[in-house]
């Protein structure tokens, strides 16, 4: 017999495994320019070792903990917008939410910091910005593109600390960051679709709330469509395989993909969402690894 002890502890401990793999998976952007900036850094010496891992370990767990940490400060948009999800529904408390977002704030860059001290401030900072988008009183996630740009800055530095784990970090390097930014700061902006009524319920001024749903879908869809330049310069700048850039587009065709099915599934399709998420985390790896055996 199922001591009562065991199953509240159970009750307590799988809906928070749960929403960390979930944020975990979320997480797989970051995940992928980490690995971009190790490929570029060892221009595909066809070895990676434990060592080189070490980066996109230190970034994943700093983004999940800030996935998490923006969940509980985006609970009442949540509750308009994504009811489905485990905070609004109670299967998760923020106080848990928070301690494990802060746990992993804390183990991320410490991570990097067994590398070096460059590789520690840049993952750290990943995790101060992140902050700084959710949690007030800054919030820049209330304010229209601001947030966005945050995004793309955590890309780059997300890419930086994948170089800074195998070579210096220099101008050029910095550069291919910068294009980074400004292509995630564009495709970063389908992300405020199909939550503008709990944006706006909550004083978040995206574009979405700003434009109305069916302008800003258009508007989000050439700029998304127009980043794909920066990518091209990327490859150039660095001499890559020209089949890196393909790879590239696909991984934002993906994203673009994968958001647009998760913010518009609503939940009506828990098992196909998971799919999706699983799915992607998996080929975006799998493509950059394989990039970086082509140059």
């Amino acid at each position: 017999m199922v001591s009562r002890t065991s199953v509240s502890l159970s009750e307590s401990i799988v809906p928070v495994f749960s929403l960390t793999l979930e944020r975990f998976l979320y997480s797989h952007m970051y995940t992928t320019m980490g690995l971009l900036g190790i490929i570029v850094a060892s221009r595909g010496s066809g070895q990676l070792t434990f060592g080189q891992l070490l980066p996109i370990i230190s970034v994943t767990i700093t983004t999940t903990g800030l996935y998490l940490l923006n969940d509980v400060y985006d609970l009442n948009i949540d509750r308009i917008s994504h009811p489905e999800r485990a905070l609004p529904r109670g299967k998760v408390s923020p106080r848990q939410a928070s301690v494990v977002a802060v746990g992993f704030l804390a183990i991320g860059p410490a991570i990097a910091l067994t590398q070096s001290l460059l590789s520690g401030l840049l993952v750290g900072m990943i995790g101060l910005w992140g902050v700084l988008y959710s949690v007030p009183p800054v919030r820049l996630r209330r304010f229209p593109v601001v947030p966005n740009g945050v995004i793309g800055f955590m890309v780059l530095l997300s890419f930086l600390a994948g170089v800074s784990f195998t070579a210096e970090v220099t101008g050029k390097t910095v550069f291919g960051g910068l294009l980074l930014w400004a292509l995630f700061l564009l495709h970063s902006l389908e992300k405020d679709l199909g939550q503008e009524e709990g944006d706006a319920a909550n004083g978040v001024q995206t574009l979405p709330v700003i434009l109305g749903s069916d302008t800003a879908t258009k508007v989000t869809s050439a700029l998304g469509l127009s980043a794909f330049i920066f990518p091209a310069i990327f490859v150039f700048v660095f001499d890559l395989h020209w089949v890196l850039y393909l790879i590239l587009g696909a991984l934002l065709l993906l994203e673009a993909f994968f958001l647009r099915r998760l913010y518009y599934s609503q939940g009506t399709s828990a098992s196909g969402t998971w799919y999706l998420r699983i799915f992607g985390v998996f080929v975006a790896l799998q493509l950059v690894l394989l990039a970086g055996a082509l140059f």
